[in-house]
């Protein structure tokens, strides 16, 4: 049997170019405004990002998602069901508005730190109604129009803080022109845009409320879980260390965003349909398309983890500015998340198309209580670092936890003679030695980047010279 595996190579290969072409963009223009800043101006900046992203859980608190659902029904639900949401998104953003000015009056921030998250709270009532508008727009398959718009707004929101640099503008300006301005054309265009695909104007609910209510609520819980997790470090740390800390611990995440991006592309625009597809129809292809992406997905983390080890102080000196340098010590920690979060990218697929999901929330949402429960405990006694070593054991506990569930509940994985898992964690373990040992110099450097070498090897014979069933899952993974 001939494969022909290069084909399959080119065309993900070129899906998640594309794709990492624009959203790298965005982070190319948060580095200028690092740089602009600098470490006190970033840490007031941060520090009211960290909130509101926190707190903005409420504005789409699973209206999207109960859109979506009810909206499938027909013309006159989606209709509906869009009003209805709009109502519930502004209740909630106000809701969400209030909160944020209490905690930062309670909590005494700086005045500066509660100007830019007042601003920054634009984007609750920008959110109140995107979402929803986005929920049509998905249900009437106009997703050229959802991307068009999506970029519109980016490029809006890149130019006017472009702009803001240029002229010199004070830290408040960088973050509310932008953020009002681009709020502004996505309520334009979006409103525009559903305009033109609604047919019915009155209001004729065929379905209780109080059920549609009840749905936000559990799709709302999911999304809030997965924002706690993520986000509530970064708030707590604000509240309770200086900006300046919050700022040199935000930093590490402006490399990490984009290295998490990978598989995210990689599974959302490639793999989630063959996912779906082989789950009811093919169980043993199902099962070996899971060991090869989780084996790919291991090696891939370890290869970024070391990278990071043995590059990342220089990398934060070149991009950010030697301000910068106390960031390392907190990307040398976080590093070491890249690996379980890659690996969980694989598993959590087999979550999300094995009818698992339920079980994958309640899962999130231990995980995130513990993160939470951490933070609450750690941060007071050791400030980022305390934050990032939490991070670090989260993620960890959840890829090992996804795992066990697909393990239990779906796919029977013998995780050390099909994984091969003993290498991975055997190159992380030996990896995470040679960074913690002072004194190597160039010696640690070249044992860092030898075991990188080592598993890029691993990977390339793992994409060309596998099993010909792996390569002609992979090959077929877009059909």
């Amino acid at each position: 049997m001939t494969v022909r595996f290069k084909p399959s190579i080119m065309s993900a290969g070129n899906l998640l170019a594309s794709q990492l072409l624009l959203q790298v963009v965005g982070p190319l223009i948060s580095l200028l405004v690092v740089r602009y800043l600098g470490p006190q101006d970033y840490g007031y900046y941060a520090s009211a990002m960290a909130v509101t992203a926190l707190i903005g859980i409420l504005a789409n608190f699973g209206t999207n998602q109960t859109t979506l659902k009810y909206g499938s029904k027909g013309e006159e639900d989606l209709s509906d069901a869009f009003r209805i949401s709009k109502v519930v998104s502004f209740v909630l953003a106000s809701l969400a508005f209030i909160i944020t000015l209490i905690w930062f009056l309670v909590l005494d921030y700086e005045t500066i730190t509660i100007q830019i998250g007042l601003l920054f709270s634009i984007n609750y009532f920008v959110t109140a109604y995107r979402a929803p508008a986005s929920a049509v727009l998905q249900t009437k398959g106009a997703y050229k129009e959802l991307a068009t718009i999506s970029v519109c707004v980016s490029v809006v929101h890149w130019v006017a803080t472009l702009a803001m640099l240029l002229l010199k503008a004070d830290v408040r300006l960088v973050a509310g022109v932008p953020t009002a301005v681009a709020g502004i054309v996505s309520m334009m265009t979006f409103s525009m845009a559903t305009k033109s695909l609604m047919t019915r104007p009155a209001l004729q609910v065929q379905w209780g409320v109080r059920q549609f209510l009840r749905d936000v609520w559990v799709f709302g819980l999911g999304g809030a879980f997965h924002q706690i997790y993520y986000q509530s470090d970064g708030a707590l740390l604000s509240a309770m260390r200086s900006p300046l800390e919050v700022g040199f611990y935000n930093i590490p995440f402006r490399f990490l965003n984009i290295i998490y991006m990978v598989p995210g592309i990689i599974f959302d625009q490639v793999l989630y349909p063959k996912y779906f597809k082989l789950s009811s129809s093919d169980r043993e292809r199902y099962r070996r398309l899971y060991v090869l992406t989780s084996k790919l997905m291991l090696a891939s983390g370890v290869v970024v983890t070391l990278g990071l080890w043995a590059f990342g102080e220089l990398a934060i000196e070149i991009v950010f500015g030697k301000d910068f340098g106390p960031s390392t010590r907190y990307l040398i920690f976080l590093a070491g998340a890249v690996t379980f979060r890659y690996w969980a990218s694989a598993t959590g697929a087999v979550l999300t198309t094995d009818n698992l999901v339920e079980r994958k929330v309640r899962l999130q949402g231990g995980i995130a209580l513990l993160n939470l429960a951490l933070n609450l405990i750690l941060i007071p006694l050791y400030g980022a670092l305390a934050a990032a070593i939490t991070t670090v054991i989260s993620d960890m506990l959840l890829s090992v936890g996804y795992f066990q569930l697909v393990n239990k509940a779906s796919l029977r994985i013998n995780p050390w003679r099909e994984l091969k898992l003993h290498y991975f964690l055997g190159a992380l373990l030996l990896g995470a030695i040679i960074n913690l040992v002072p004194g190597w110099g160039e010696i640690h450097m070249a044992a860092l980047v030898v075991l990188i070498a080592m598993l890029l090897i691993y990977l390339a014979t793992s994409l060309y010279f596998g099993e010909e069933e792996k390569a002609e899952l992979f090959i077929r993974a877009q059909d």
